[in-house]
């Protein structure tokens, strides 16, 4: 009877939620090579900013130019676009706005 008193005493308690051991995280995913191509095609590629940015939009070739704020746009319907957001109470007079940048 003393022996087995014994065993009771050192026996570990049953297994609860708190007694769980959790998994081992994931490891994480490497980036695959498709993210990497388009990584590096987008480190090489002339988005139009920075210093040869610059230089393009100040050589005549971005296109447009609005004649009220004298802001760049690429195109006519850019310029149309723009007009409409920025300068809604005024009419846009199409002769003095065609002229490209550099003109």
């Amino acid at each position: 009877a003393g022996c087995g008193a014994l065993v009771l005493l050192t026996a570990k308690p049953p297994p609860t939620p708190t007694h769980f051991t959790m998994g081992g995280k994931a490891k994480p995913t490497k980036h695959t090579s498709k993210e990497l191509a388009k990584k590096a095609f987008e480190a090489n590629v002339n988005r139009g900013g920075g210093a040869a940015g610059t230089a393009s939009r100040l050589d005549g070739n971005c296109g447009f130019k609005c004649y009220l704020c004298l802001c760049a746009q690429p195109s006519e319907k850019s310029l149309l676009i723009h007009w409409e957001s920025k300068h809604p109470d005024k009419e846009i007079d199409m002769a003095k706005a065609t002229g490209k940048l550099g003109s």
